[in-house]
């Protein structure tokens, strides 16, 4: 009979756990932040949205000036920016409500509430809660009842753009379009 183990005993390794593709938190963690990451994004926000489809605003926010940051104070600092920056967002952060990193100095946040006023809070608090002389830009959206999860952040990072293309530390809103007429 033949080892199934065989590749991991030539390199020594028969006696250390095989862990399967797809079956470690890694894959759903960024390894940085310890924050959920894209890859689990997507499935956070489905299932916020089918446990409070009425009840849910989404933000992307954008550390600013991340990359200039990171050239000129170098990588251990703007790696050090975001892992404090998701540890303080964390505890911002109220029950419900969750935060995950989508790329970059880019990061999602769920909030659970049904006015706009509380999306605007939660920002406020992640904003409170970069070191000083940081900002982030912003941009929150109101996801429609059809919308999939791809879409409805795409659809906040291109209003992220646009908002930053306006300057730094910049909120935009954008609504579903049956709200917005």
């Amino acid at each position: 009979m033949k080892n199934a183990n065989a590749p991991a005993d030539a390199l020594g390794m028969g006696d250390i756990p095989q862990t399967p593709l797809g079956a470690g938190p890694e894959l759903d963690h960024d390894l940085l932040t310890g924050l959920p990451n894209a890859r689990a994004w997507s499935h956070l926000v489905a299932e916020h949205r089918r446990r409070h489809p009425d009840r849910s605003w989404l933000a992307v926010v954008r550390v600013d000036d991340f990359a200039a940051f990171a050239s000129t104070s170098g990588g251990a600092a703007a790696d050090l920016l975001l892992v404090d920056a998701a540890a303080a967002w964390g505890a911002a952060l109220r029950g419900g409500d969750v935060i995950a990193r989508l790329d970059g100095a880019d990061f999602g946040c769920l909030v659970r509430a049904t006015e706009l006023m509380s999306a605007f809070a939660v920002v406020a608090r992640l904003r409170a809660g970069l070191p000083a002389g940081h900002t982030l830009s912003a941009a929150i959206v109101h996801p429609d009842a059809h919308e999939a999860p791809l879409a409805v952040t795409a659809r906040a990072r291109d209003a992220l753009g646009h908002a930053g293309a306006r300057g730094v530390n910049r909120v935009a809103v954008l609504l579903p379009e049956a709200e917005a007429a």
